[in-house]
């Protein structure tokens, strides 16, 4: 953006020297050469802004790339410990409530509770909290908690929240919105087609878990 804003700067710069110079250069300057002149600063100026958000484009994918390289790498090193120590932070120090990691990593929560009594997590699920636990350290790297940031609702009269769309798969796409502050509603678009229609907050109501927790779910007819 930064960028952007410096082209268009100078290519406006380049306008006003241009017309300066015209101006104080002739007496009889004809409309013609006016035109002309003002049509080469135009070429300049969309030249300049071309030029500079290719290079924002370039930036960002690359911004992309290391969060994507940084997020393998962290959830390499998760794979290394014992899944119960995994899925003990994911629950205290992350602070994910069982139905939300529930959700997130596609199994009941009996079938959390049962790996948390026998640490029996196939290779499969444990790469799945591996990723989540990744995602979360390294939001929390940042400042940002992760259980807080998926659980709030992205956009005005919508109760979907980044929780709802989230999977291993989808997790390199949301922590570039929440790292980089990408268009919110254009990612939920691709990890979730038809999010307005599921989560408008007119169909959707609080209740209170079997965890203890509370949270939004379909409102019954």
């Amino acid at each position: 953006m930064t960028k952007l804003l410096s082209a268009v700067e100078t290519a406006s710069d380049f306008v006003a020297e241009r017309f300066n110079n015209t101006a104080s250069g002739s007496t009889t300057t004809s409309h013609r050469y006016l035109s002309e002149d003002w049509e080469s600063a135009r070429t300049f100026s969309r030249s300049a802004v071309s030029y500079h958000q290719q290079e924002v484009v370039e930036a960002t994918e690359e911004l992309h790339k290391s969060h994507r390289q940084q997020l393998m790498s962290r959830a390499g090193e998760y794979l290394t410990k014992d899944s119960k120590a995994v899925l003990l932070e994911l629950a205290s120090k992350c602070a994910f409530s069982w139905s939300d990691l529930s959700r997130m990593l596609g199994v009941s929560v009996p079938a959390i509770r049962k790996w948390r009594m026998s640490g029996n997590v196939s290779s499969e699920n444990f790469a799945k909290m591996a990723h989540l636990a990744a995602f979360a350290s390294i939001l929390r790297d940042r400042g940002i908690s992760a259980s807080t940031w998926l659980s709030t609702p992205s956009v005005p009269g919508f109760t979907v929240a980044p929780k709802h769309v989230y999977t291993s798969v989808a997790a390199p796409q949301l922590l570039d919105l929440a790292l980089d502050g990408e268009d919110t509603e254009k990612v939920l678009d691709e990890l979730e087609p038809r999010w307005r229609e599921k989560f408008s907050d007119q169909g959707f109501e609080v209740v209170r878990f079997e965890d203890g927790s509370y949270g939004t779910t379909q409102r019954r007819a």
